[in-house]
């Protein structure tokens, strides 16, 4: 479960940094990250750790419908009396 969870990171990581055009480089490690990164790939993994293990408001707001529609799924196969 924790490689699957790293795997997903790791694919967020890789997408924003194409997005954004992220230099392969230490130059964003003093925003992005807590300082003992060594590169702005680390920085970004441990900011978007960090961003979401401390949801503010419109993260979970977004969040929301898609945890209703997955417990909604998941009560709805152990059946009517949950």
């Amino acid at each position: 479960m924790m490689n699957q969870k790293n795997d997903q990171i790791n694919r967020l990581v890789g997408v924003l940094m194409f997005a954004f055009r992220i230099k392969d480089d230490d130059s964003l490690v003093d925003v992005l990250g807590n300082g003992f990164e060594v590169s702005n790939e680390e920085a970004l993994n441990t900011w978007i750790k960090t961003t979401l293990l401390t949801p503010d408001m419109q993260i979970a707001e977004s969040v929301l419908p898609r945890l209703i529609d997955l417990l909604e799924e998941l009560l709805r196969k152990r059946g009517e009396n949950y």
